[in-house]
């Protein structure tokens, strides 16, 4: 009977930094063996879960229901996710055929479980999608919208196309790599982290908090992932490169409670990575095979402390065809190609072999606090 507004994030683990960060809800976007203890663990630290049917289990709805319906954690049930945007991979003709099919799976839930909200997540909205959803898919209590350089218009368009139930920022968080600037050759360049974290508190006090309707949000990631990067959508850096909070999680503790915390993680200024000999603009550069060059990452700590730095280069796997968040190979780190570290700067030899690749650049302070920023380089 009380209001509950969500200040959540979507992941798999790191609870406890969750409930620290004054969190009190998380996304999962499926079930599986762990659920169980995934939900016991968050209702002991006091938190909830929007638990996903993915589109995949939805002809075992029912089980799953009746498996999770009395978890005192759960919060929400939510059924697929972008789904509007694989129609015919999943056997739709159409999207009035998807909202009919959610629909029933809204109805089939809550003759087991009528607790609990129903919900489907989009990938951002337009008109056409709402009217049809309104008219095809009654028995949501709810949707959940996937929204990233476009999160502080939402609200504002779903009044104005008639939308009069409540809805969740199901997603957002830095720009999305298909609304990022590209490099000439045609690969998407990166926001720092500094730039990212700028973006998640925007959203959040101007597309989120207060909006009429809006119930609160879930930021995209609570944890790291390869989409284009392994560093683009993670509010952690990934432990294989040494882990840590970075700056975007400052920014969501920011949103959550008003303050941030003591402190804060490492920032990257506007020159970012600059090279020498100059054959770059500091958001990409070109070199011929085999030349050695040296560069600078624009970094410091705000409290002053000594920084902690690395290197690593890659081949750039940005323009890879995966689309909707699904499973991308990690490409590995090219041996021997850092040939020196000092402070901020590194000499690097660059590869013999013609190509795209991207430097990735990691900062940390005393605290392990996190930083990340990547420069694209063509080597021709």
């Amino acid at each position: 009977g009380e209001p509950y507004y969500i200040r959540g994030a979507g992941g798999y683990d790191r609870f406890e930094a969750l409930a620290a960060a004054g969190g009190n809800s998380i996304r999962v976007w499926d079930t599986g063996p762990q659920t169980g203890a995934y939900l016991k663990r968050l209702n002991e630290l006091g938190l909830t879960a929007m638990v996903g049917i993915s589109e995949h289990q939805l002809a075992h709805t029912e089980t799953i229901v009746s498996t999770y319906k009395d978890s005192p954690a759960l919060l929400i049930w939510c059924i697929g996710n972008e789904m509007e945007l694989r129609l015919k991979e999943l056997g739709y003709a159409n999207e009035r055929a998807l909202w009919m099919r959610v629909n029933e799976i809204a109805k089939q839930i809550k003759a087991i479980d009528d607790r609990h909200p129903v919900v489907t997540v989009l990938a951002e909205i337009n008109r056409e999608k709402i009217k049809r959803i309104m008219k095809h898919a009654p028995e949501l209590d709810a949707i959940g919208v996937n929204s990233y350089g476009s999160v502080t218009t939402v609200a504002k368009r779903l009044r104005a196309w008639g939308w009069n139930k409540p809805f969740i920022i199901t997603e957002f968080g830095p720009i999305g790599h298909w609304e990022a600037p590209r490099t000439p050759w045609g690969l998407y360049i990166e926001p720092s982290s500094t730039e990212k974290a700028a973006n998640y508190l925007k959203g959040y006090t101007e597309g989120i908090l207060d909006q009429p309707g809006c119930v609160g949000s879930y930021a995209f990631l609570w944890g790291n992932k390869q989409e284009k990067t392994h560093t683009w959508y993670g509010l952690f850096l990934p432990n294989e490169v040494g882990g840590g909070m970075t700056e975007a999680v400052d920014a969501i503790i920011k949103a959550w409670t008003g303050s941030y915390p003591e402190n804060r993680a490492p920032r990257i200024g506007p020159g970012r990575i600059q090279t020498a000999p100059k054959r770059s603009n500091g958001q990409w550069a070109t070199f011929k095979p085999n030349v050695e060059i040296e560069v600078t990452v624009d970094a410091v700590d705000p409290e002053g402390g000594p920084l902690t730095v690395r290197w690593d280069l890659r081949m750039d796997v940005a323009d890879n065809p995966t689309e909707g968040g699904f499973f991308e190979p990690t490409p590995l780190p090219i041996i021997g190609v850092i040939k020196a570290t000092h402070g901020l700067t590194a000499k690097i030899k660059l590869p013999s072999k013609p190509g795209n690749y991207r430097l990735f650049c990691y900062v940390w302070d005393e605290e392990r606090r996190a930083a990340t920023v990547n420069l694209p380089i063509r080597v021709q």
